[in-house]
């Protein structure tokens, strides 16, 4: 979906979001079992995004099945401000769920809350929460980006699931930032991070945990 599009049926609710990305989810699996989905293409997209590009999506894609999906399934959020509360609590993201740069603010003091499920890349560079971030129970089934995120108020990744790549290179936690009973299977980089305030990582950790350069001011916390 555009921009348009992705707001219209944001707006609509958690109940005709699920719908929709339900009948994504089918149309991909009707894709695969037609041996009409291109895995090629997911290939194409994983290197597109970490080179940080910014192709078309189709010229990533082996063929126009693939391509229109791949369309259709993703969700826009590039430089959106959240005005009043973002709560994607319970909300499925089929393709990949784009909030680069989005700024999520919180006029009337209430918490932004995304603890959902996105079976795509989640992308967050640049992002900026001036509000209290949840993404407690989230589950990042591919690549999660937070490259160059900044958390203005507490940010919590509690019992949040990443089962692949993870990178928060560079991002800036000005409060404190809560990573208790977190799992992550793949790769996590927290290379050149800021933590400002309390660091808590009762964390899982499968793959490799990079925290080079990683600054704590405040206190960390690895138990």
């Amino acid at each position: 979906m555009n921009q348009a599009e992705t707001l219209a049926l944001f707006a609509q609710g958690r109940e005709a979001w699920n719908e929709w990305a339900g009948r994504m989810l089918a149309q991909r699996k009707a894709l695969e079992e037609r041996g009409e989905w291109s895995a090629g293409a997911e290939q194409k997209l994983a290197e597109r995004k970490a080179l940080g590009g910014t192709a078309e999506w189709d010229e990533w894609c082996r063929n126009d099945a693939t391509a229109a999906w791949v369309v259709a399934a993703r969700a826009d959020f590039t430089g959106h401000c959240f005005t009043e509360v973002a709560d994607f609590y319970g909300v499925v993201f089929p393709g990949e769920a784009d909030f680069r740069p989005a700024e999520g603010k919180d006029e009337a003091g209430k918490d932004i809350e995304i603890a959902t499920r996105f079976e795509q890349a989640a992308l967050f560079y640049n992002a900026t929460f001036s509000a209290d971030a949840k993404f407690n129970e989230a589950k990042f089934l591919e690549d999660a980006q937070f490259v160059e995120a900044t958390f203005s108020k507490r940010a919590r990744f509690d019992k949040a699931t990443f089962s692949k790549a993870t990178c928060f290179q560079m991002a800036t936690f000005s409060e404190a930032a809560y990573f208790h009973e977190a799992t992550f299977l793949g790769n996590a980089n927290f290379v050149d991070v800021t933590f400002s305030g309390l660091a808590e990582f009762a964390a899982t950790f499968s793959g490799i945990a990079g925290f080079d350069a990683a600054k704590f001011k405040g206190f960390p916390d690895y138990a």
